[in-house]
């Protein structure tokens, strides 16, 4: 779960429309086919459509957010990945947190139990991030892998 303190500082934000779209569009060819099927990263499941989520490490010492890679999800894959935001948009009724959770488990192998355990270590990693406000970010990662588009 990103910290609240970096909530809206990702790459479609940062960057321009047209750049991110550029971006978008080369991680799609990475993710085809041979039958010109985009395929989920993570659950593997053809899509007519998929997100780019931006894969992020931490450093708690330093407080650096790094931009370690990009993966194309589909949308459930991708809400999973949002749990803190899938969690309001369930509460407000836009979202079936208990498909995620039965899609989170059977990727996983786990049960309800497993990702309740996981979902709120998560959570408390969250609260413990967003006490700080001083977070950097590294995008060296996006420059480095994607120069060709800059």
């Amino acid at each position: 779960m990103v910290p609240q303190p970096l909530w809206n500082t990702n790459l479609r934000y940062l960057l321009t429309p047209k750049k991110w779209q550029e971006i978008r569009k080369h991680e799609l060819k990475r993710v085809t086919d041979a039958e010109y099927r985009y395929r989920c990263e993570i659950c593997t499941r053809p899509k007519e459509s998929l997100d780019c989520h931006e894969i992020w490490g931490y450093n708690e010492e330093t407080r650096v957010q790094t931009l370690n890679g990009l993966i194309m999800l589909c949308k459930q894959c991708h809400l999973i990945k949002h749990i803190g935001f899938s969690t309001g948009l369930a509460l407000e009724n836009k979202c079936n947190f208990d498909g995620l959770i039965s899609h989170f488990c059977h990727i996983n192998k786990l049960t309800p139990a497993d990702f309740y355990e996981h979902y709120l270590e998560e959570f408390a990693k969250w609260e413990e991030r967003s006490k700080y406000t001083d977070w950097k970010q590294d995008l060296k990662y996006i420059i480095e892998s994607h120069m060709e588009l800059f």
